[in-house]
């Protein structure tokens, strides 16, 4: 699929990780092998930075930033939501590390980071996605590294000894490239994957066991007009899991699906992007509140002008009823592309665009929180809440494509 002409994105995805790509195009994922897999891509640049602690950004009292990443040792870009265990947070970065390859890091409240992994291509690298804590144990993907270079899953003990459990293998159709991280449903882990599958599939629904056991419960196809290239993870909602592709369904232009643990897999929802302003592109996972699906498309909705739209927020029945609950205006106050998953506070919905964060009411009352200008950070991470305030990263921290990003917490 070639998505070299359907304009900017920001950050669908994904190739920070690999060579020749720039910020904001679209086109090709150049692989391992010299083969190409379709994706929007963006290239992060390490530099140098320093870690200090200040309030920064617009004139916002609460925006505070813990850690800016160094690149050498401590990792840089971060690119998944954060993890809170125990009042310790923990994420990944992209880049960086003792090896350029990423990291696996934890960072105090008071901003004191320690890395606890560093990728080196045999045990993996890139990873996107972000962690999960299950049994005293961290578990998460990267996106390529690992036996055959496209990608693996991983188990970490919270003081830093990993286990791979699964390398993906491009020539397998256990699928490959896994950017989004897992969930974890009554034992088994649960994932997507952006390429592979069985011959002609554009990306996976995988189940792995702790034990490393990987089984492939879904293949999208492009004929099928059930979806292509899942760029997010799952969410677990009542009995079945549900997610999202950027691409496919009945107009190509994503779908909002569910599969149960056994592996059938129903669209519940094909968007029709700027036919009917309902949005288009879902690179986000979804969130359940109040028993409805919500979600972010990068692109469509009302607002924005132009032929794409500046992006939506929206509501999913589990029956598959579709409704926009915000068009974003690309206005400063408003912002543009969202490209993370949604947080949901006692009702309240939080997000990020490219370059702002943002509150909004589920009746679609939107508020700006922070609006970020590029030299003081940009493309932010999702979300997460740590008893009132929000944590989360930036992938960048310096004008253009640059910088290392930095970890900051907000109170809404």
């Amino acid at each position: 699929m070639n998505i070299a002409n359907m304009g900017s994105i920001g950050l669908v995805l994904c190739c920070a990780l690999l060579a020749g790509c720039s910020r904001g195009t679209l086109g090709s994922l150049p692989v391992a092998d010299g083969s190409r897999a379709s994706a929007a891509s963006f290239a992060l640049s390490p530099g140098t930075a320093t870690l200090f602690s200040q309030r920064l950004g617009s004139g916002n009292a609460r925006f505070k930033t813990l850690y800016r990443f160094k690149g050498t040792p401590d990792g840089a870009n971060p690119s998944s939501s954060l993890l809170d265990v125990g009042g310790t947070l923990y994420g990944t970065t992209v880049y960086g590390g003792s090896s350029n390859r990423g990291t696996v890091f934890t960072v105090s409240k008071s901003g004191v980071e320690n890395v606890l992994l560093n990728f080196n291509l045999q045990n993996g690298r890139g990873p996107f996605g972000g962690l999960i804590y299950v049994n005293g144990l961290l578990y998460g993907t990267t996106s390529a590294g690992g036996a055959h270079d496209y990608g693996t899953v991983f188990k970490i003990t919270p003081p830093g000894k990993e286990t791979v459990l699964h390398s993906f293998d491009h020539n397998g159709s256990d699928g490959y490239f896994p950017v989004a991280g897992l969930v974890y449903v009554d034992g088994a882990l649960y994932g997507t994957t952006l390429g592979g599958g069985v011959s002609g599939s554009e990306g996976t629904v995988f189940k792995i066991t702790p034990s490393g056991t990987e089984t492939v419960l879904h293949s999208f196809n492009l004929n099928n007009k059930d979806g292509v290239e899942p760029t997010a993870g799952l969410t677990y909602f009542d009995g079945a899991l549900y997610g999202t592709t950027q691409f496919g369904g009945s107009s190509g232009l994503g779908t909002v699906y569910k599969i149960t643990l056994s592996g059938t897999e129903t669209v519940l929802y094909s968007f029709r992007g700027q036919q009917s302003l309902d949005g288009m592109l879902a690179a986000s996972g979804l969130i359940n509140v109040d028993g409805a699906l919500y979600g972010t498309t990068v692109q469509g909705g009302s607002e924005c002008g132009g032929a794409n739209g500046c992006g939506t927020v929206y509501k999913v029945t589990p029956s598959g009823v579709e409704s926009v609950i915000y068009s974003f205006t690309g206005r400063a106050s408003s912002g543009r592309s969202p490209t993370e998953a949604l947080l949901d506070v006692n009702g309240t919905l939080y997000g990020a665009t490219e370059g702002s964060l943002f509150k909004l009411t589920t009746s679609g009352i939107e508020t700006g929180l922070h609006q970020f200008t590029g030299s003081n950070g940009s493309l932010p991470t999702a979300l997460i809440d740590v008893n009132g305030l929000l944590y989360g990263a930036t992938r960048l921290d310096g004008p253009g494509s640059q910088g290392n990003g930095f970890i900051f917490s907000l109170a809404p």
